[in-house]
């Protein structure tokens, strides 16, 4: 937890910088139903809309929050955690890690605070001499997994959405903004011809009913 949140300081501590803005973009697996459970890879990554700058960043923490997740039905899996207690994320795979080549900096969550519908987590340079520009070649930040039950309660779209997302440097804060991605979760195609299809006959009932 002390490393997290001392990262979360020293980012909040930092002057800001003149600089354009960074956005945290999220880039969902795809999905199609197949009447079995299902993990699919959500990846995190950073656009800049000023590819000449170098933000040269160091430091990063990130919160993502499922808010239609639960326990039992579609949620956040968290990597076990090791024998300090802290959780660490596999390497990102689609978008090149942006912090890649420098030891000690895959991403991590030290606070114990990940869960079904929460991932907390933070990537840190030790080096302050090491720091990263943020390209299309070099801007993954997490690859987080969903899991998605075969019998899920819940069928429509899903958004994740990033908050807290803060980013450090030598120069000083990097501007960050975030931006929530959609997704649709749909059972096989004929459970929703057979509840449309049923929705009719059960009009029909209710109204006769009310004759």
């Amino acid at each position: 937890m002390r490393r997290m949140w001392s990262v979360a300081a020293v980012v909040a501590l930092c002057p800001a910088v003149a600089s354009a803005v960074v956005t945290i973009r999220v880039d969902p697996g795809e999905y199609t139903y197949n009447g079995e459970d299902q993990v699919v890879s959500w990846e995190v990554f950073a656009t800049n809309d000023n590819p000449t700058e170098n933000e040269r960043m160091n430091a990063f923490t990130l919160q993502l929050e499922l808010p239609n997740a639960t326990p039992n039905g579609i949620r956040f899996l968290i990597p076990p955690q090791d024998e300090r207690g802290w959780v660490e994320y596999a390497p990102i795979t689609e978008h090149p890690y942006v912090l890649a080549g420098i030891p000690n900096s895959g991403t991590f969550d030290p606070s114990r605070g990940s869960d079904y519908n929460t991932v907390r987590l933070a990537g840190v340079v030790d080096d302050p001499n090491a720091t990263a520009d943020i390209s299309p070649s070099r801007s993954g930040l997490a690859k987080i997994d969903v899991f998605i039950p075969k019998n899920s309660p819940f069928w429509g779209t899903m958004v994740l959405e990033p908050q807290m997302s803060q980013m450090a440097g030598p120069n000083g804060v990097i501007p960050v903004v975030g931006q929530s991605a959609t997704w649709s979760v749909l059972p096989e195609p004929s459970a929703l011809g057979a509840a449309a299809l049923a929705a009719p006959l059960m009009l029909r009932r209710r109204r006769a009913r009310r004759a």
